[in-house]
C-alpha cells in the first residue's frame, strides 16, 4: 500500500512539473514574439537602425559636399554684382566704390580678386631693358619731375595707408588717416605741385556739357570721384594703351581708371616677373602698392599720362594747401 502510495504521489508530481514546463516554454515563446513586435515597431532593429544610419550618412555627406560650392556661388555673384554695379550694394561714394558701411564685401571681393595677398618679388623697369620715361615739366621746382613727384605721392599714400573711408565732407578735403581710390590721385598731384581739385572746378565750369554726370557742381566731392577725373583726364592727359602685355607703354605716375568709372589708381615703379606694372591703389586692401593688373578682372578703361607741357597754363593750379 505504501509503495503504490508513493508511485502515484511521484506521478502526480512529474504531471505537475510538466504542466509547470509546457507554461514557461509557453511564456518564453510569448516574449519573444512580444519583443520581436517592439522591435519592429520602434526600429530597433538591427536592420533598420543599420538602413537608417546609412540613409542619414549620405544625406549629411551631400550636406557636406554642396554646402561649400552654394557658398562658393553666392559670393561669386555678389562680387560680380560688386564689380558690375556697386550701386546695388549701396549708394556710389567718392571713390566710385561702395561705401564703408560694405567693408566686409569689399573685404570679400578683394580676396577672392586676389588683391591685398602679397604680390610676390617685384622687378624694376632696367630688368626689362626698359627706359622710364621723365617730364620736361618740374612744376613745384623741387628737383623731381612731375611723373617721378606723381609716383612718389602715391608712394607716400601707400606708405601712411589711410583707412576705407568715403563719405561727404564739408571741408572736401579727407584727413590723412582716411582716402578712397580717388584720394590715392589729387595726393599724388599735390606731391608734385598741383591743387587738382581746384583744376577739376576750374574745367566743370569751362565744360560743363562735358560732365553729364554732374547735376549741380560740389567742390567738397567732385574732385573725388572717378567719373569725373576720366571726364577730365580724356581733355588734358595724354590717353595711352589698354594692353597690360605692352610693357614698354606703361610708366610710373600714370593714371589708370578701371571699369565702368569703379576705380582708380597710380602706376607704380614696380613690376612683376612678365614686366607688368604694379599698381598704387586704396581698395581697402592690405597691399596698397600690388600685382592688381594680372589680377583683376575689372576691365582696364582709361590709361593717361599728364604732360602738363600739352596743357594750358591757364588749367594748371598751384597747390598752396587745404583751403
Amino acid at each position: 500500500m505504501l509503495e503504490l502510495a508513493m508511485a502515484e504521489e511521484n506521478n502526480r508530481n512529474a504531471k505537475l512539473l510538466r504542466s509547470k514546463g509546457g507554461k514557461g516554454t509557453r511564456s518564453a515563446k510569448a516574449a519573444r514574439e512580444t519583443g520581436a513586435a517592439r522591435s519592429v515597431k520602434t526600429g530597433s532593429d538591427p536592420g533598420c537602425a543599420k538602413t537608417g544610419r546609412s540613409g542619414a550618412g549620405f544625406l549629411h555627406l551631400l550636406g557636406t559636399l554642396l554646402l561649400p560650392v552654394a557658398l562658393a556661388l553666392l559670393v561669386a555673384g555678389a562680387i560680380i554684382l560688386f564689380e558690375n554695379g556697386g550701386a546695388f550694394f549701396g549708394s556710389e561714394n567718392s571713390g566710385g566704390m561702395p561705401g564703408s558701411g560694405n567693408k566686409w564685401l569689399q573685404d570679400i571681393g578683394s580676396w577672392l580678386r586676389g588683391e591685398g595677398r602679397s604680390s610676390g618679388k617685384s622687378y624694376d623697369a632696367q630688368a626689362f631693358g626698359i627706359s622710364t620715361a621723365k617730364s620736361s615739366v618740374d612744376y613745384d621746382h623741387d628737383g623731381r619731375d612731375d611723373y617721378a613727384d606723381f609716383l612718389l605721392g602715391a608712394q607716400k599714400d601707400a606708405k601712411n595707408h589711410p583707412r576705407y573711408d568715403g563719405r561727404y565732407l564739408e571741408s572736401g578735403w579727407p584727413p590723412e588717416n582716411i582716402g578712397v581710390c580717388a584720394d590715392v590721385v589729387w595726393r599724388a598731384f599735390r606731391e608734385a605741385g598741383y591743387d587738382l581739385r581746384a583744376m577739376v572746378d576750374k574745367d566743370i565750369a569751362a565744360r560743363r556739357s562735358a560732365y553729364t554726370s554732374i547735376t549741380r557742381p560740389d567742390s567738397n566731392i567732385d574732385f573725388r570721384r572717378v567719373r569725373n577725373l576720366k571726364v577730365f583726364f580724356e581733355k588734358y592727359g595724354q590717353a595711352l594703351t589698354l594692353d597690360k602685355t605692352r610693357i614698354d607703354q606703361w610708366q610710373p605716375g600714370d593714371i589708370v581708371i578701371f571699369g565702368a568709372n569703379k576705380h582708380v589708381g597710380i602706376v607704380s615703379d614696380k613690376r612683376n616677373a612678365d614686366g607688368v606694372c604694379w599698381i598704387i591703389h586704396n581698395g581697402g586692401q592690405a597691399q596698397r602698392d600690388e600685382d592688381y593688373l594680372s589680377r583683376t578682372t575689372m576691365e582696364i578703361t582709361g590709361h593717361y599720362r599728364f604732360d602738363a607741357s600739352r596743357v594750358p597754363a591757364d588749367m594748371l593750379v598751384q597747390w598752396k594747401g587745404e583751403n
